[in-house]
């Protein structure tokens, strides 16, 4: 009987799909939580009377709390573990949307949101961390990118609660009290998963990584699984992870760094966050009257994300990662630049994007009816073309890479490094977005910049970011091991990055 060993294309077992599958449940919860306020900022509104700077703080006060979290989480994942770190992520969920849904004041609904933000920091970077670590590099890329369809399921599981719950005056309680059920579920289901081999060996528990390993990869007994057990072991360091520090292979870490900040910065500047923290602001904003109206169109840009978030799930270990990264940077940059001329030529104003009434709305219908109709509807045809191809290259590639770049060693707290660019990156961004779209020309600014950080994008994309298709997490390290100047010197001399594999694939028949 053929089993897996590293760098086989055998498929591997079932519960290896299972513990993707499972392990990255909080990836709903992440994308709901980010996607419901949304349908919920209107009530919000209303509710608490919010000043439009409020409301950005309500928004951004969840990226405050995973800004927080990046920078504190790295140290507890390397230190506790990532398993211990998943569960622990899916209590805050539940704590946070307790809190939220009994929310009497706005220092209560901030602070529900904190709490969130903290708990989907922690989650993101866990549970990519963990499933890179126990994956087979052939289908790794997939595995992670679980997290990512999860993020976008949670993220359409989201517009159509907001829908149902849009004539509800109290319905933002319930959207935002949900989320406490999944947690739930993700922390029970954790405890039955086994912990990742490679956290294991860096702890000195051999035996455990052994017997861990040999349930991933269902071996008939631990012996079975030498071969894999030895490549991982020595390429980890000798030592307990928590005593090792960044500064003594800082050189080495170089590459790796700015790849991660590179990606990180560029996802949250290409304009598809703000999309989906104010699609129906901005949907109102284009012409589509009512919240109802507004709501349906979310529900297209999630419909969006996910088929594309699956395309790229079936195919992200066959095309590899750049491809689909290129390939995105060149739509996004594209239909953000549409949407820039559309909002600039039709002259919507953003003085009333903060408002809770149909004001905005009628001024837009007016706008559009004058001119015509039919360019809202091309707005939202590129709205959902920037969604799909930000689901296909930065939503789920980005986490990939980050999986794979960092020496396991210091794979957490590099991770949640880089991550932390990512939430300050979004929380300067989410929350400047409608004061910068009432200071000029409505959503002309914020898309003409978000233009701009596209073409950036794509000559990063280009020059810096290897291709780690097919590679064990071993080879990606002796890769990043090269440095950033030997890489980017090869790019601009035309020469071929792709090389025959770092170490050697070990097959073994049992």
């Amino acid at each position: 009987m053929s089993v897996w060993c590293l760098g086989s294309s055998t498929v591997p077992t079932g519960k290896l799909f299972a513990i993707g599958f499972i392990s990255t449940g909080g990836g709903m919860l992440f994308g709901y939580d980010m996607g419901i306020v949304s349908g919920a900022i209107d009530q919000l509104q209303s509710h608490f009377n919010l000043t439009c700077t409020q409301q950005e703080m309500v928004v951004s006060f969840l990226l405050l709390g995973a800004f927080l979290g990046s920078l504190i989480g790295g140290c507890f994942i390397d230190r506790f573990g990532r398993k211990i770190s998943i569960i622990f992520a899916s209590l805050l969920f539940s704590i946070g949307a307790v809190i939220l849904a009994a929310s009497q004041t706005y220092v209560a609904l901030l602070l529900g949101r904190l709490v969130l933000g903290f708990a989907m920091a922690l989650s993101a970077v866990s549970e990519c961390v963990y499933v890179s670590e126990v994956s087979p590099a052939n289908i790794r890329g997939q595995l992670v990118s679980l997290n990512e369809f999860g993020i976008t399921v949670g993220i359409l599981f989201s517009y159509f609660i907001g829908l149902a719950f849009a004539n509800n005056t109290a319905g933002w309680r319930y959207m935002f009290g949900l989320s406490g059920i999944g947690g739930i579920l993700v922390l029970v289901t954790m405890l039955f998963l086994p912990k990742s081999p490679r956290f294991l060996i860096l702890c000195n528990k051999r035996l455990e990584a052994k017997k861990a390993l040999a349930s991933l990869r269902r071996y008939s007994n631990i012996s079975t699984c030498t071969d894999e057990f030895f490549t991982i072991e020595k390429n980890l360091p000798p030592t307990n992870s928590s005593c090792i520090s960044v500064s003594q292979c800082s050189k080495r870490l170089i590459f790796p760094i700015v790849v991660g900040a590179g990606l990180t910065v560029f996802q949250q500047s290409t304009g598809e966050p703000n999309i989906l923290f104010y699609a129906s602001t901005i949907l109102k904003q284009l012409g589509f009257e009512g919240d109802t109206a507004a709501d349906l169109g979310s529900i297209a840009l999630g419909v969006s994300k996910v088929v594309a978030t699956v395309f790229c799930l079936l195919f992200i270990d066959r095309w590899g990662r750049k491809k689909f990264l290129l390939a995105g940077c060149i739509t996004i940059a594209l239909c953000v630049f549409g949407i820039t001329i559309i909002a600039s030529t039709s002259k919507i104003s953003g003085q009333n994007l903060c408002i809770s009434t149909n004001v905005s709305t009628l001024n837009a219908t007016e706008i559009f009816s004058e001119n015509q109709q039919s360019k809202k509807w091309i707005s939202l045809i590129l709205l959902v073309l920037v969604v799909a191809a930000y689901s296909c290259s930065f939503g789920p590639v980005t986490w990939v890479i980050l999986g794979e770049i960092f020496p396991t060693h210091l794979r957490g707290r590099l991770f949640a490094l880089v991550t932390s660019l990512n939430w300050a990156t979004n929380l300067v961004i989410s929350s400047t977005f409608l004061e910068f779209a009432k200071a000029g020309n409505g959503l002309a600014g914020p898309f003409a910049a978000s233009t701009v950080f596209g073409l950036l994008s794509l000559l990063f994309v280009y020059f810096v970011i290897p291709e780690t298709k097919g590679r064990s997490l071993e080879e990606v390290q002796l890769l990043m091991n090269k440095g950033i100047h030997t890489y980017v010197k090869s790019k601009c001399c035309c020469c071929n990055t792709q090389s025959e594999p770092l170490l050697p694939l070990v097959n073994s028949d049992a």
